[in-house]
């Protein structure tokens, strides 16, 4: 990914890639926050984590909602300086899941934690420049243009005894 010198830092967050959750609509599930997302705030880049063991998953602002979630700093975004990201991902709504990140070849964050809601179907994989405030609030954004460059996107399936091997 490379982002453009003149790419300002803003308080209000980019979505940059998104592993997205389909729910359980048979179950009374609506849409919600994404297993994982890597976003842009503030000149950061961050990963929202969400997963829940709950068979029945609801918005967190629901009464019922069940989930759980972390948001972890990655580090400073380098404008003008493509960045690579390796996302290794065991998906599992339970203490088998594996989450390991590289950036740039080297690991930034490995666990073995829950890594996804307890759904039907696994999460699909989003990219491209999503900013929620724009059109659900305006006025939390500094910035009214972004632009982000793409090369040379894999997705892959590897064997699990891989997911979290270093480099």
């Amino acid at each position: 990914m490379l982002f453009r010198s003149d790419y300002a830092p803003d308080p209000s967050g980019d979505n940059i890639v998104q592993w997205h959750d389909m729910p359980d609509f048979l179950l009374g599930e609506s849409w919600r926050s994404p297993s994982l997302k890597l976003m842009i705030r503030d000149g950061r880049w961050l990963l929202s984590h969400r997963w829940s063991s709950a068979k029945v998953n609801r918005f967190l602002w629901e009464k019922k909602a069940r989930d759980t979630g972390e948001e972890i700093d990655l580090g400073h975004v380098e404008n003008g300086s493509w960045v690579r990201w390796e996302f290794r991902v065991l998906w599992a709504w339970d203490a088998r899941g594996r989450l390991q990140i590289l950036r740039d070849g080297q690991s930034v964050y490995r666990k073995q934690m829950p890594t996804a809601y307890r759904d039907w179907r696994g999460p699909y994989f989003k990219m491209g420049m999503y900013k929620p405030d724009w059109s659900g609030n305006p006025g939390m954004s500094s910035v009214n243009e972004r632009h982000i460059y793409f090369d040379n996107v894999e997705v892959k399936r590897i064997p699990v005894a891989k997911v979290l091997a270093d480099k």
